[in-house]
């Protein structure tokens, strides 16, 4: 199956593709409203397309809500995008809500010579480092350049368990810190959204600090 082949078909059926993601022979529906992908276009691709699957999950759609700020403020048209190698399931997950911008704004998923760098870190890995950081003493900064290439972080907002939730995996985070352990504890009770807050916080503060 080629992906053009049935990007033009779903075109031709009134599908808007801009709002879809396709991962293999899986397609992922990122805005149901918006990509038109009624169940009666579902019926017609199938009888063309049968080895397609078409995946309506609500934990997905949450996460390409969460993404698609991010995205659209820090991704340029023609863009070239290299996703940090990680571990399958944030590699994934980053893939997944770039792969639209494709055809939105023209980008291409590269494996060298970027014009920008996905970080797939997620909600949970960045407040972790920023309390690792500051226990240590270290300086609260996340990496926005490397190698004067922009560094961006579309899973900034999204929690991990949404993720192993959508992928259907069994998964935790660690901690590896007691001290960590408990000033996550302690947020979880007094400040609900903390981890929201502190994320935004240290990536806008990361910007506008040059060393």
């Amino acid at each position: 199956m080629k992906k053009e082949k049935l990007l033009k078909f779903l075109s031709r059926i009134g599908v808007d593709t801009r709002f879809i993601t396709i991962i293999d022979s899986c397609i992922y529906i990122n805005n149901l409203r918006f990509s038109r992908f009624s169940r009666k276009r579902e019926k017609i691709l199938k009888k063309y397309f049968p080895e397609i699957k078409v995946i309506r999950s609500k934990i997905f759609q949450r996460i390409s809500t969460r993404s698609k700020n991010i995205l659209r403020d820090e991704l340029k048209p023609k863009d070239r995008v290299l996703i940090m190698k990680t571990d399958k399931i944030r590699y994934t997950a980053a893939y997944a809500v770039l792969e639209p911008y494709t055809r939105k704004y023209g980008i291409k998923i590269v494996e060298k010579n970027p014009d920008c760098i996905v970080n797939p870190l997620t909600l949970d890995d960045i407040v972790i480092n920023v309390f690792k950081k500051l226990l240590s003493g270290k300086k609260l900064k996340m990496e926005v350049k490397k190698d004067n290439k922009r560094v961006i972080y579309p899973l900034s907002k999204v929690p991990y368990s949404w993720i192993c939730k959508w992928l259907k995996k069994e998964c935790k985070i660690e901690y590896q810190d007691k001290m960590v352990n408990k000033f996550m504890d302690f947020f979880n009770t007094v400040v609900p959204d903390y981890k929201e807050k502190i994320a935004s916080s240290i990536l806008e503060l990361s910007k506008v600090i040059k060393n």
